[in-house]
């Protein structure tokens, strides 16, 4: 029982954060003159998913993607892993963030 209460709460905060995120996205819209909901949002949401042939050169990029990460992963966890969760968590997103940008832009 303590683990689904454990599940219940994540849930409940997943669903929080996904919910203030779009939130401020659509105040952040609005203020700046635009629709807070575009038509190519709701095609990105509900349309149909238009994803291409894959090409060898794409698995290429995304399997040195997956292990600049892991490496690079691996090092801040040993490093950062006494500054805290938080810092640890926010570092490792903009981590993904650069190598994703890195490789696969």
């Amino acid at each position: 029982m303590d683990s689904f209460g454990h599940v219940l709460s994540e849930a409940t905060m997943f669903l929080f954060v996904l919910l203030v995120g779009i939130g401020v996205v659509a105040l952040r819209r609005r203020l700046d003159g635009k629709p807070a909901f575009t038509d190519q949002d709701w095609r990105f949401f509900f349309g149909k998913a238009g994803m291409g042939a894959l090409t060898p050169k794409f698995y290429l990029k995304l399997g040195l993607a997956v292990v600049l990460f892991s490496v690079c992963a691996v090092i801040e966890v040993l490093l950062l892993d006494y500054f805290g969760a938080g810092i640890l968590a926010g570092v490792l997103v903009l981590t993904l963030i650069g190598v994703i940008n890195l490789t696969l832009a």
